[in-house]
């Protein structure tokens, strides 16, 4: 399935406000977040430190992706 995935801040700056990839039906996060080091290996140090929300809600790397689902990598943030 086609998956359209949301971009924020420093992972913006590497693959653009969003990008495109296929992955299976029913893929993990952590399936895709391995698929995303290997069209960018540059990107590993930062996607490895950054949470994953499917629609509106913060995923563990072990939740399925299902067709037509919003995906967003939230890099780390630090407020004061």
């Amino acid at each position: 399935m086609k998956l359209t995935i949301n971009t924020y801040a420093a992972v913006k700056e590497l693959f653009g406000e969003s990008f495109e990839m296929e992955i299976e039906n029913g893929s993990t996060i952590d399936e895709l977040r391995e698929k995303i080091v290997k069209i960018n290996p540059a990107s590993e140090g930062i996607i490895n430190k950054c949470r994953f929300a499917i629609n509106e809600s913060i995923v563990n790397g072990n939740t399925p992706i299902k067709e037509a689902e919003n995906v967003h990598i939230i890099p780390p943030s630090s407020g004061g």
